[in-house]
């Protein structure tokens, strides 16, 4: 089946996401996701692309950017490929890294752009990571509330809420108390029936000799597990709350606890 041809952006800003082939692990430890910066940075020099916000999940990176000389696949490229080449090494494995092919999505005007960069950066918030924006520590959030140290992120679009950063960065962080509900290029549950869910659960439960979720003996196992299941396998954090029997809100406890 051919391929559809990517939309052009008028504005030359995109949304990108990149995802671990079959939903697998894209960052093993710190270290990892610190080199992964470093490559992403290097493409403001190399490929003339500006990197506007970033967000490292461990199987999918959202980043928001803008190209102007049309050089979005050779940076993605040049990124995918540097990173694979350097994790394959380290962790003396084989074969793709990445999906086959990074997704993006055009941002046209400036209600699309303000929601992208809440949507990015609110990603750990919706996974049940962390409750706040700025807990988090692998999202390029922090340079947008301190403006006087942004590495390789350009906060450009600090602008375009105010000229003067002082209320500019005030209002951005208003703006990222507010859910974005706007559906974006997302990582939903792998392409599984409710059975097939059922299932998939009901076995790693039996792996794991997992009984009793709620006994206090089981709660690391339990954390462990849910956390394989959502990062590993793709499966929402309502999806797994549903199946388990227990509240989204159990859910996302047990996930904090493990960051």
């Amino acid at each position: 089946m051919a391929r559809v041809p990517r939309t052009k952006s008028s504005t030359g800003y995109y949304h990108v996401v990149l995802r671990g082939n079959n939903r697998s692990t894209l960052f093993f430890d710190n270290h990892d996701r610190i080199t992964f910066l470093e490559y992403l940075g290097k493409q403001k020099d190399k490929n003339l692309v500006l990197i506007h916000a970033y967000c490292l999940m461990d199987n999918h990176v959202h980043i928001l950017l803008q190209d102007t000389e049309s050089n979005l696949p050779t940076a993605m490229r040049s990124l995918c490929t540097s990173y694979a080449l350097y994790v394959n090494k380290k962790h003396q494995r084989t074969g793709h890294l990445f999906d086959n092919r990074y997704r993006s999505e055009a941002i046209d005007d400036d209600r699309y752009l303000f929601a992208a960069l809440r949507y990015i950066h609110q990603n750990p918030v919706k996974a049940g990571i962390c409750s706040n924006v700025e807990d988090y520590r692998w999202s390029s959030d922090k340079y947008y509330r301190n403006s006087d140290n942004t590495k390789f992120v350009s906060i450009n679009i600090l602008n375009f809420i105010n000229k003067d950063k002082t209320v500019a960065v005030e209002n951005y962080k208003q703006l990222m108390n507010v859910i974005e509900n706007k559906d974006f290029l997302d990582i939903p549950d792998e392409q599984l029936t409710n059975t097939e869910i059922k299932n998939v659960i009901t076995e790693e439960l039996n792996k794991a000799g997992i009984s009793d979720l709620k006994d206090g003996r089981n709660r690391e196992k339990v954390a462990i597990l849910v956390s394989s299941l959502h990062k590993n396998r793709g499966i929402s954090i309502r999806n797994i709350a549903s199946y388990l029997g227990v509240s989204k809100g159990f859910v996302q406890n047990l996930l904090k606890k493990l960051h």
